[in-house]
């Protein structure tokens, strides 16, 4: 299955806009922002019901890690052998 992103707050705002001041159906919200119907009809629900729109982070934004903490670990504890070596250097 595919990892879920998270919607930006742009988007977000966006979506709030449009269906507030534009008489636009969700269909056409969806393919304007660039995001699923379904989440256009989630985000109008959350709005309406809890007055606000923060997301919930699923945490999947930003750079992906560039080691695992396996080797994190194994770096910590070879640089505490050889403090003058890069971390390049101890792989």
């Amino acid at each position: 299955m595919y990892e879920k992103m998270d919607i930006t707050p742009r988007k977000r705002t966006r979506i709030v806009a449009i269906s507030q001041n534009i008489s636009m159906l969700v269909r056409d919200i969806a393919a304007d922002v660039g995001v699923g119907k379904s989440s256009v009809t989630r985000i109008k629900n959350q709005q309406n019901n809890f007055g606000t729109v923060s997301p919930k982070r699923k945490n999947k934004c930003g750079p992906k890690r560039k080691t695992t903490s396996r080797a994190d670990k194994f770096l910590q504890r070879k640089s505490k052998l050889h403090s003058h070596k890069t971390s390049t250097d101890l792989l």
